[in-house]
């Protein structure tokens, strides 16, 4: 999940905080992509209606 359409889709930083139980200044801290954690409960916040690739977060290596 890009952090940039968790703003877009919740309309502020501050939003996106608070649907993941964050602080504003741990948004802030995100690069382009939304830790893992984070992105699936803001996933859950939108009833799944912002995208989420899981394969983002596939570890590489980790293949079977």
């Amino acid at each position: 999940m890009r952090t940039s359409d968790a703003i877009e889709y919740f309309g502020s930083r501050a939003e996106v905080a608070r649907a993941a139980g964050l602080t504003p200044s741990a948004v802030s801290q995100w690069g382009e992509t939304v830790p893992e954690l984070s992105a699936w409960k803001l996933w859950m916040a939108s009833g799944g209606r912002i995208a989420l690739d899981p394969w983002v977060y596939a570890r590489h290596g980790d293949a079977r």
